[in-house]
């Protein structure tokens, strides 16, 4: 039981994460072509909206990362992509690239924003990048954005079995969320259920549903939670 908790766990916390990570970023992307855009029509632009969306993204990301037991290879990966879009988006807004290669820009934004959608595959994507790159006289801000952008997007080569294998050591590590949530679920349940049965309680499966209700994919989460939950005991 316990086992199969934990990859029930594992596989459903997995796309929630994924899909978290692919809407932040594809608004990061909505930023850099609104910016893109205020230079094509005025020939000026303000960062400063882009800045403050990537901070926001930053801060959760990076409390994360911190603390190594909850962190994800995808994190990192996102936080990569983030870095690149918004010096692209900075460069952007400097000036001094033509119309010609900020219009492809506009395009390459789209197509990265329909990526993190689901839309379209990360090899179009890498592809849109070198096009850009082999028609464009790129400054230094521009094209080092870019090549960062290609390799935090672009999916490693592999086959079913190399893919499951990836799948696995992301997954199936204390560096991943879903199978920490899901082991700490389960220690929790065996541990209430060993109680249950050896003192033969009654009606103890209150404790099973306080684990489900407190128990969050992160401790701070849980924590608010309980604090919850106990004030809605005592009031």
């Amino acid at each position: 039981g316990s086992v199969l908790i934990v990859g029930l766990n594992v596989l459903l916390n997995r796309k929630t994460r994924d899909g978290t990570s692919h809407k932040a970023i594809a608004t990061v992307c909505g930023k850099v072509g609104d910016c893109i855009r205020d230079m094509l029509d005025n020939g000026t632009a303000d960062p400063t909206e882009l800045n403050n969306t990537c901070a926001e993204l930053d801060s959760v990301m990076r409390d994360r990362l911190n603390t190594m037991f909850f962190t994800e290879s995808r994190d990192r990966r996102a936080l990569e992509t983030r870095t690149a879009l918004q010096n692209l988006g900075n460069s952007v807004c400097e000036g001094g690239n033509p119309p010609e290669l900020l219009r492809d820009l506009e395009s390459l934004m789209d197509l990265v924003e329909s990526f993190e959608n689901g839309g379209s595959e990360a090899s179009e994507v890498s592809k849109g990048i070198d096009a850009i790159l082999s028609q464009h006289d790129c400054g230094y801000p521009v094209l080092s954005s870019l090549r960062l952008l290609q390799s935090s997007l672009t999916e490693k080569p592999g086959g079913t079995v190399e893919s499951l294998r990836g799948t696995i050591r992301n997954d199936v590590s204390t560096d991943s969320i879903g199978f920490t949530f899901a082991t700490r679920m389960a220690l929790l349940f065996t541990f209430c259920t060993f109680i249950w049965q050896y003192y033969g309680l009654e009606h103890a499966e209150w404790m099973l549903y306080s684990i489900v209700a407190l128990v969050q994919p992160y401790t701070d989460s849980s924590w608010r939670k309980a604090a919850m939950r106990m004030a809605g005991t005592l009031a």
